[in-house]
């Protein structure tokens, strides 16, 4: 199983979970592949500490949101 369908499989069972994707290899394809099929992010490695510090911010702002939504 690759990243694209454990990502599709744990958003079927939990929309909350939030999940980054990263790749060595960039193409535009391949993040916008990413993003449709639920990932919230897409990382071109190698991950610049602020970089990554900045995605999971907005992951778990993004994650809070959805929480106070009743």
């Amino acid at each position: 199983m690759d990243g694209v369908a454990l990502c599709s499989r744990i958003q079927h069972d939990d929309k909350s979970v939030i999940m980054i994707a990263m790749s060595g290899l960039f193409n535009e394809f391949d993040k916008t592949y990413c993003l449709s099929v639920g990932f919230g992010d897409f990382l071109t490695k190698p991950v610049a500490i602020a970089e990554m510090s900045s995605a999971l911010q907005c992951a778990l702002d993004r994650r809070t949101r959805w929480m106070q939504i009743p």
